[in-house]
């Protein structure tokens, strides 16, 4: 989230891919769970986007949309959606 704040979206896509692929961890003391179960998807989709990958973007978006979100969430994954679905039709990837 502070890459993307200060717009060093290669460096947000880096940290966020790797926090994507740590598993869960099993102590869970000072885990925060929302950023393990979807937060860091959100990160992803968003730094995918910028970086030009539209189609992880588009994937993240529609994983993140079969999670049971708050409406206000849920209505922002949707419109990022729809900014890469964008993309992809002009790219016609």
């Amino acid at each position: 989230m502070y890459c993307r704040n200060k717009a060093w979206h290669h460096q947000a896509y880096l940290f966020a891919k790797a926090g994507a692929d740590i598993a869960y961890p099993t102590d869970v003391l000072f885990v925060e769970k929302d950023i393990c179960e979807w937060r860091i998807f959100d990160e992803l989709a968003i730094a995918a986007y910028w970086t030009g990958h539209y189609v992880e973007s588009k994937k993240l978006c529609e994983k993140l949309l079969a999670m049971p979100l708050a409406a206000d969430d849920a209505e922002r994954v949707r419109e990022n959606l729809q900014f890469a679905l964008e993309k992809l039709t002009v790219f016609k990837v």
